[in-house]
């Protein structure tokens, strides 16, 4: 609506303020809204709004509704302003004595704001027509009156009316006709189409006069009880007003092929008939969509089963000649007397023991890829574990001129577990922090914390590292990614270090966290619940 269209006014007359609120708070929108609790000033104050509409209230204070609307309809200012009353007593002798008194329709409360928009929409619709043609009889009778030349312009503008009429219908028909969904129209009582769209027309395979009164029960499957449901619930819409249903059944083609739909209908009263105003969507497309996706879904999964079957293979492979050639570089760098070459055998000690970390990682993501996991679970110590891990990391840290700080808990902190797999991701998360730590220290603490009433373990991880960028954040945690990417990355490891602890800590109905900010280093916290759950 533009600002030079002027708004339709609706005075409300209720004696319970709650119920003038609520009419004004969504008729307002689209209306100019002027309420009363008391009938005694009514009269005064409709001649002052001069409303296009009025909803009033059967009881009311003083004067009741149906008084009030007798005074409306004796008044030559007001006689022809619609009245609608509302009342919770909606029954067959108050609308009786409603529409006796001047009322044109009857609203029962509780009121229903879809249904009320509606009527009112109507009404003021059928006003404005039934004033269009008051207007038209008073020029015509004048007209008449006055001289007979003018019988010719009133009959002219009579004319130009009713081209106005076929215009609107034939505007209606061609939205109708032009409409890419399929709409149908069909008889309650009989189930003859009555009318259909070429969008239908198309969907069915027939021409329209073939579609035109066959029996929708035999183009559109459904079983004799759902027919019989759709039936009795149209005849009841006259009664509680229509609401849109939704079915998905098969629609028959001409040709005899089956396809899937979707029928969203209506129920409409016209000219005391009722008629079912439907909607077909065709959901062939989309059943297709969800087919292919469900198949994309199956052959992602195998192919995650085959990676898993890969990984276990190849790292199970290379681990077995790899533990020989550690356990000879060892020995030649032992009893080898050259520097030169002593140094050569323990590059390939420290390279072996790097590759034999990836391919344990390899392994044992494989092992909790696969469904086959087989848990140890035991009441474990965190702090012993903890502490075999530093001790077993101490020459990587002292190379890196790292300081490792352990803070230990003044209680006994244990929790049902697998220790290998604990073991894992102290061991993971230490290991990653030594590796992107350049200077300074690692901070590793131990404590306990209260979460949804349930008693925790919490290890954390610090250090004054490289940090993580905001935009890798999210996905720190996902298999092969690292904070530094590409053949350019300036640091060692597949990226699966992370998305192991993830799954293990995961696997033990616990969570990890990280917060890190880029060159400032970063935290990886562990929530472990201590209760003993049944595995």
């Amino acid at each position: 609506m533009t600002n030079f269209e002027k708004l339709n006014k609706i005075f409300i007359a209720d004696d319970e303020e709650i119920n003038l609120k609520y009419f004004k708070r969504f008729l307002s929108v689209e209306y100019e809204v002027y309420t009363t609790e008391n009938c005694l000033d009514g009269l005064n104050l409709v001649k002052v709004f001069n409303p296009d509409i009025i909803l009033l209230d059967v009881h009311m204070p003083g004067i009741n509704g149906f008084e009030f609307c007798k005074i409306l309809k004796l008044d030559e200012e007001t006689k022809n302003i619609p009245v609608i009353f509302i009342s919770s007593l909606a029954n067959p002798e108050h609308i009786k004595t409603g529409l006796k008194v001047g009322a044109i329709d009857f609203i029962s409360k509780p009121i229903n704001k879809t249904e009320t928009l509606a009527r009112i929409k109507t009404h003021l619709a059928m006003g404005q027509v039934q004033r269009e043609l008051a207007h038209s009889n008073k020029i015509l009778d004048t007209s008449l009156k006055v001289a007979e030349q003018k019988f010719n312009v009133e009959k002219d503008h009579r004319e130009k009316i009713s081209a106005r009429l076929i215009e609107s219908e034939n505007r209606f028909k061609l939205i109708f006709d032009s409409s890419p969904e399929a709409i149908i129209i069909v008889s309650v009582d009989s189930g003859e189409i009555i009318d259909a769209n070429n969008a239908c027309c198309s969907l069915f395979g027939y021409s329209y006069n073939e579609l035109i009164c066959a029996n929708q029960n035999d183009l559109l499957e459904s079983s004799k009880e759902i027919i019989e449901k759709n039936y009795f619930a149209a005849q009841g819409d006259t009664q509680r007003g229509s609401d849109v249903r939704m079915l998905l059944n098969n629609l028959i083609r001409k040709d005899g092929t089956r396809i899937p739909v979707q029928n969203s209908s209506k129920t409409i009263l016209f000219e005391g008939e009722l008629y079912i105003f439907s909607i077909i969507f065709d959901l062939s497309a989309r059943q297709k969509m969800e087919q292919d996706l469900r198949k994309a879904k199956e052959r992602a999964e195998e192919l995650n089963r085959l990676k898993g079957f890969f990984l276990a293979n190849i790292s199970h492979e290379l681990r077995t000649p790899l533990v020989g050639i550690l356990g000879f570089s060892k020995l030649l760098e032992e009893e080898i007397d050259d520097v030169m070459l002593s140094n050569m055998a323990h590059s390939i000690t420290v390279s072996g023991k790097r590759l034999l970390n990836t391919l344990k990682v390899l392994l044992e993501y494989s092992i909790l890829e696969s469904e086959d996991v087989k848990p140890e679970w035991h009441l474990i110590n965190l702090e012993n574990i903890i502490s075999d891990v530093i001790t077993s990391c101490k020459n990587s840290y002292e190379i890196r001129g790292l300081l490792v700080h352990f803070n230990r808990s003044e209680e006994d902190i244990s929790i049902n577990a697998d220790q290998h797999f604990m073991t894992e991701v102290v061991f993971q998360l230490l290991n990653n922090a030594i590796n992107y730590t350049n200077f300074g220290s690692i901070t590793i603490s131990l404590a306990t914390e209260y979460f949804e009433n349930k008693k925790c373990a919490i290890i954390s991880i610090e250090d004054t590292g490289i940090g993580i960028s905001e935009d890798k954040l999210s996905s720190i945690f996902d298999d092969f990614r690292q904070g530094s990417e590409g053949y350019s990355r300036n640091y060692e490891g597949l990226g699966l270090g992370l998305a192991l602890v993830k799954k293990i800590v995961d696997f033990h109905n616990g969570s990890i966290t990280v917060q890190s900010k880029e060159n400032e280093g970063s935290l990886f916290k562990v929530t472990l619940q201590m209760e003993k759950e049944n595995q």
